[in-house]
């Protein structure tokens, strides 16, 4: 449990490891949470491509395919564009 310095409400509760050298981590925690709406997330990433069509049906067949993680692939999309422009 991680408490404030300041007291009052806990900041995280993790589950301890069994194990000697495990990571605890929540995966809440590192995810970009800047667009709160997947819908907001891609267009976002859409606005980014010329080509409407395509990039509509790449899309679909992510949010298809992998409903799950689809905001990290949104997130690998845009670090992509971001990186090689």
């Amino acid at each position: 449990m991680i408490l404030p310095p300041s007291g009052g409400d806990p900041i995280a509760i993790h589950p301890l490891a069994k194990g000697k050298g495990h990571l605890i981590k929540n995966t809440h925690h590192s995810r970009d949470r800047s667009h709160h709406k997947i819908k907001d997330y891609m267009e976002v990433v859409r606005n980014a491509f010329e080509d409407e069509e395509k990039i509509n049906m790449y899309l679909s067949q992510l949010q298809h395919y992998y409903p799950r993680y689809i905001r990290e692939q949104l997130q690998v999309l845009q670090r992509s564009i971001e990186a090689y422009p």
